[in-house]
């Protein structure tokens, strides 16, 4: 009897505990929700997508130039092979002492003709007002006019002289007509230059292509503006095809293609790998290209179970349409049209990982 009464007494105070219990557990668990990384994701889809073939060249520099010497001199100065210089930098110096010499001659005899040419209209106006008062004769006028003349070509000429010495002080700079790396010295401190000389080479390490050759049966699926997947030595990146040179290759039959490359990874000289198109497109997995996950040369996607958690999987690309691009997993996992896929955020996160993924409306906001 008394057993119960106490059993009845503190039920309710279990019932307050249990309650409180679980209102705890559903906050920790809400909270947890609320802490999982946010990730946006699209589907695997079946698309029509072209075969693709393994074009190979080189990277290239869009500006790479000798740059001459306009003006021979001995050279004072020449910039570092390897140094990175700015359009408009000079790139050599040639000795200026003649040419300062010439320029104060020059400078001189041009001041001496113009107060000489100051001087004569002076003594024209003069004289033009005592021949209205018939006090001096035309004979006078005349030559002074004549004089006048002899001394404006003059003058005329010791200008263009100035302007020429002027010309080529500015030419003894002989400087980077774009901005570049100085990949070769062609010339060295003491040495004397021609007008046209060679002095170095220049090459822009920002505006760079990779030059490719392949089939002509690829030209009719090769457009300008379409995009492909380049390949460097550990590393791939999508790229843009910016040229087509429909003009097959005398000895090999190949044609060349170059494709706008980007980023710092890229060095001149070193091989390029590019996947072309090459045949009627057919059926395949393909995911949106901000799926793509580049490093090291490797590529992989990130997918989501049921449970919402990621499953990286390593693919191998296929070629692209529009803004999608076909893969092929690599090994024993499998994907399937349909399956989630992240498209942002999804570099740094782990493999087995819960995450979030936010409706159209949220990424919207």
């Amino acid at each position: 009897m008394w057993s119960l009464l106490i059993e009845q007494k503190k039920s309710p105070r279990l019932m307050v505990l249990g309650a409180l219990f679980w209102g705890l557990m559903a906050g920790v668990q809400s909270s947890a929700a609320q802490s999982l990384p946010a990730v946006e994701a699209s589907r695997v889809t079946l698309r029509d997508v072209a075969p693709a073939y393994t074009a190979i060249g080189s990277v290239m520099s869009r500006f790479d130039a000798e740059v001459a010497a306009q003006s021979s001199g001995r050279v004072v100065w020449s910039a570092e092979l390897g140094a990175l210089l700015q359009e408009g930098e000079p790139m050599l110096r040639l000795d200026r002492a003649d040419l300062n010499l010439q320029r104060q001659l020059d400078t001189t005899e041009t001041a001496r003709l113009q107060a000489q040419q100051n001087y004569l209209d002076k003594q024209l106006q003069r004289l033009s007002q005592l021949r209205e008062r018939d006090s001096s004769s035309q004979q006078e006028l005349d030559r002074l006019h004549a004089d006048r003349k002899v001394i404006e070509q003059q003058l005329i000429a010791a200008q263009v002289q100035l302007a020429k010495t002027d010309l080529a002080l500015e030419r003894c700079d002989v400087v980077a007509p774009f901005a570049g790396v100085v990949a070769e010295r062609l010339v060295e401190t003491g040495e004397y230059v021609t007008a046209g000389q060679s002095a170095g080479r220049l090459v822009s390490t920002t505006e760079l292509e990779g030059a490719v050759f392949a089939p002509a049966a690829t030209l009719r699926y090769t457009k300008t503006g379409a995009q492909v997947l380049a390949s460097g030595e550990n590393f791939e990146q999508l790229a843009t095809v910016s040229r087509v040179v429909a003009v097959a290759d005398r000895v090999s039959r190949l044609i060349e293609v170059r494709v706008k490359l980007g980023g710092e990874r890229w060095v001149v000289g070193e091989p390029v790998r590019v996947l072309l198109a090459r045949g009627t497109p057919q059926q395949a997995l393909t995911v949106p290209r901000d799926a793509l996950i580049l490093r090291e040369g490797e590529s992989s996607i990130a997918l989501l179970d049921d449970q919402q958690k990621v499953i990286k999987m390593p693919v191998k690309l296929g070629f692209g349409q529009d803004d999608y691009v076909a893969v092929q997993p690599l090994g024993p996992m499998t994907i399937r049209p349909g399956d989630q896929v992240i498209v942002r955020g999804a570099e740094r996160l782990r493999e087995g990982q819960q995450v979030k993924v936010l409706s159209s409306k949220q990424v919207a906001q």
